[in-house]
């Protein structure tokens, strides 16, 4: 008997019993299909998700940070281990948490951080994939316009990587080359007095004056004492003369100051070497045009993006300035060289995880939105499973509920299996049947369930679409169900062997059968 004639039998076997063999389909069916539109379904939500993040100039974001050269290796190990009696648990915890307090405690005494400087953001500016370096500022300033008069704070933005052509309400976005125009919030607009389009429309082109305070002597040395000792000195020196007459007096002896470091004496001896004579301690006011380009407004708070607001530098404050004009206003007029961290624009998300690594090396603390959207993926992956389990529990069952089937039908054919062994039927005949058999039912199957995934991949797109879109309150593209060739095969694969395997138990039966007491039983 050859192997076509086993399949034809076999054939003949499950047709004979139609309504037994539909039962074990709609089982194999029902499984096989939970696992395909769950695969299906998994990748094409984190692919329309990804699809959305990726385009957004918010996820090609990567912050660096002023970090501290201090590390857990500075740290004396006998100061955070703990000896007295605990649980092994509560030890850990609070071993760790001593540890973390520490490490806090020798950074703000020690003082020695990795700053951000020009110099800085010309060598990140230099890393590979990175497009754009804007330092984070704050410039804070009084801005007038007629009767308006307020003191405000601006800061820097970038036009080419800003995001914020969409939400211009009124004007144009800012160029790369306008060093003179300004962006405002349409709050601030409204405060202005300016309601109707038109009156926003009419804003647009107007001269404001920017009175920005210099950096001063006097608030030189008092910032440069502040960043040593830490307090309001700025304030104390200005209401304190005597205070005044006591730094000059102090001259060439910072030796002699031997609580401070050798960075903290530089620092206090270059204060002092500035401080001239000065008959007021308030600083100058530098004052300033600016045209204003446009009015923008927020980002709306159901929007996907709002899930990053430490990226979202720019999303409602009173005054933008370009980024370079705003880094001038603060570094040539502020007095202030450094920054408390930089955002750098990366050309594709892709490669911001490269930029973080480049960071990294260079000793600099990062922040982006690659952690979310891993944590996005990694939760929509732990749903796809339990949904995973679930459909292979189907598929079990349905291969349990085969295997009784096809006990039984071996137990309702014992003289068929006795007839043909009396003909010469051999045992591996008889067991290649039964395997036929199941594998025919897992193999017909897997084909209706991949049909029906397809039809219901093709009309449930534009429903699931719809309810994305409604959650993430953005337009999504591409396919909200991807099937996978490589992925398909696999779960098809998986149905036949399952349905194969569920065989084994009615093939040995069979095999086992003596002919002349299964041909007894006709």
């Amino acid at each position: 008997m050859s192997w076509l004639d086993i399949i034809r039998m076999a054939i003949h076997n499950l047709r004979r019993r139609p309504f037994r063999t539909i039962l074990n389909l709609l089982g194999i069916v029902l499984g096989t299909v939970m696992v395909l539109m769950t695969m299906a379904g998994s990748e094409g939500v984190k692919h329309a998700l990804h699809s959305v993040l990726e385009s957004s100039d918010f996820t090609r974001k990567v912050i660096a940070r002023r970090t501290s050269k201090v590390s857990e290796e500075d740290l004396d190990q006998s100061r955070w281990k703990i000896s007295q009696p605990m649980s092994a648990a509560r030890r850990e915890r609070m071993e760790e948490s001593l540890k973390k307090f520490l490490l806090e405690e020798k950074r703000k005494t020690d003082g020695r951080y990795r700053q951000i400087n020009q110099e800085t953001l010309k060598q990140f500016g230099e890393l590979h994939n990175v497009i754009e370096v804007v330092p984070q500022l704050r410039v804070n300033f009084k801005l007038s316009m007629g009767e308006f008069d307020q003191t405000i704070y601006g800061e820097g933005v970038s036009p080419k990587v800003s995001g914020l052509n969409e939400r211009i309400v009124s004007g144009e976005m800012l160029t790369a080359s306008d060093r003179n125009g300004i962006l405002i919030h349409e709050l601030m607009a409204y405060r202005m007095g300016c309601v109707t389009q038109q009156e926003l429309d009419a804003l647009v082109g107007t001269e404001v004056v920017c009175s920005f305070k210099t950096s001063g002597k006097p608030n030189q040395l008092a910032s440069a004492l502040t960043a040593i000792e830490g307090g309001d000195l700025q304030k104390l020196v200005s209401q304190n003369p005597l205070i005044l007459g006591f730094i000059k007096q102090l001259g060439g002896n910072v030796d002699n100051l031997r609580s401070l470091t050798d960075e903290q004496k530089q620092l206090l001896r270059k204060s002092i070497g500035s401080f001239g004579e000065s008959d007021s301690p308030q600083p100058p006011v530098v004052e300033r045009r600016f045209k204003i380009k446009g009015v923008y407004h927020s980002i709306a708070e159901d929007n996907l993006f709002d899930l990053f607001s430490q990226l979202r530098f720019d999303s409602k404050r009173p005054v933008l300035f370009h980024y370079e004009t705003a880094t001038d206003l603060q570094v040539d007029v502020g007095g202030i060289k450094e920054f408390y961290s930089a955002t750098l624009h990366v050309d594709r998300f892709a490669h911001v995880k490269q930029v973080e690594d480049d960071l990294g090396e260079l000793g600099y603390d990062t922040f982006s939105a690659r952690s979310m959207i891993e944590r996005i993926d990694n939760r929509i992956s732990r749903i796809s499973r339990v949904i995973y389990v679930v459909a292979l529990i189907i598929l079990v069952v349905t291969g349990i509920a085969i295997s009784n089937t096809l006990i039984i039908s071996v137990m309702e054919r014992t003289s068929e299996f006795g007839i043909m062994k009396s003909l010469g039927a051999r045992d591996n005949q008889i067991v290649g049947l039964m395997f036929v058999e199941g594998a025919l039912l897992g193999a017909v199957g897997a084909v209706l369930a991949t049909l029906a995934s397809l039809l219901i991949g093709m009309f449930g797109q534009s429903l699931v679409r719809d309810y994305v879109e409604g959650r993430v309150n953005e337009q999504v593209s591409g396919e909200m169900f991807m099937f996978s060739p490589w992925a398909t095969l696999v779960a098809l694969m998986v149905s036949v062997l399952l349905c194969a395997v569920a065989s084994v138990i009615p093939a040995w039966r069979a095999a086992r059968l003596d002919p002349i007491v299964a041909m007894r039983k006709n």
